[in-house]
């Protein structure tokens, strides 16, 4: 038994889904060889007018909707969740999206996995907000995600946010707008009551959120070197 199908039947025993994962090899990456992986998304990347990623993409709504008006671009979206993972990918091949795949490892990856400049859209929805103190570190609105940021995307390159939590929402607008690399096209305390609303797609958790009547934060902005020279954010 090779390494690869022990690892897929142990993680069987645990998940029905985990098996599931390698139904879709061109579409799902699942970083077992990290270096091979890691050639196989730099070669979509090279083959593409654009590349657009989702940092939690859940099952996949919005990713595959971000496919659909983009066709000439490659869509990637970071998700761990093994089931979530294979509904993206159901969904994308139900619809005849070839553009989609997942990529299943830590969004924080991002800067070890793509080229320097190679981004042209980034979106992050309603990450985990890591309430404790001590968990800080794992948020994806960050510092430490900024300055990833700066190094993948391309001049002119729109980053997109939407959250439903207000604390960790102000504090990454704050970085945003005292970052030198980035320009604030907008942001809103409550998109569905705001003139940004026309392009927006409703996600899973934001169609929870609003059916309980939560307010949605959101902002984009745009990156450029000619802003200024990237400068380190952490302390």
């Amino acid at each position: 038994m090779t390494d690869a199908s022990d690892r897929m039947t142990k993680r069987a025993r645990v998940n029905p889904y985990s098996a599931r994962l390698y139904e879709f090899p061109r579409r799902i990456i699942l970083f077992d060889d990290r270096e091979h992986d890691t050639l196989r998304v730099r070669e979509k990347v090279a083959q593409a007018e654009r590349v657009v990623c989702e940092l939690g993409s859940g099952s996949g709504s919005h990713l595959t909707e971000l496919a659909a008006r983009n066709p000439e671009a490659q869509i990637f979206g970071f998700e761990l969740r093994y089931k979530r993972a294979v509904r993206t990918i159901e969904r994308a091949q139900r619809i005849g999206l070839e553009n989609a795949t997942v990529l299943r490892t830590n969004s924080f990856d991002l800067g070890q996995i793509f080229p320097n400049q190679s981004i042209h859209e980034l979106h992050i929805n309603f990450p985990d907000p890591w309430e404790r103190r001590r968990s800080h570190k794992h948020r994806m609105l960050s510092a430490r995600m900024l300055e990833t940021l700066q190094v993948v995307m391309a001049e002119g390159a729109l980053l997109s946010i939407k959250t439903d939590h207000s604390e960790n929402f102000e504090q990454f607008l704050e970085l945003v707008q005292s970052s030198a690399a980035f320009e604030l096209n907008f942001h809103t305390r409550d998109l569905h009551q705001s003139p940004y609303l026309a392009r927006n797609i409703v996600t899973e958790f934001e169609a929870l959120f609003l059916s309980q009547k939560l307010p949605i934060f959101a902002l984009q902005a745009n990156f450029s070197r000619a802003f200024g020279a990237p400068g380190s954010l952490l302390e």
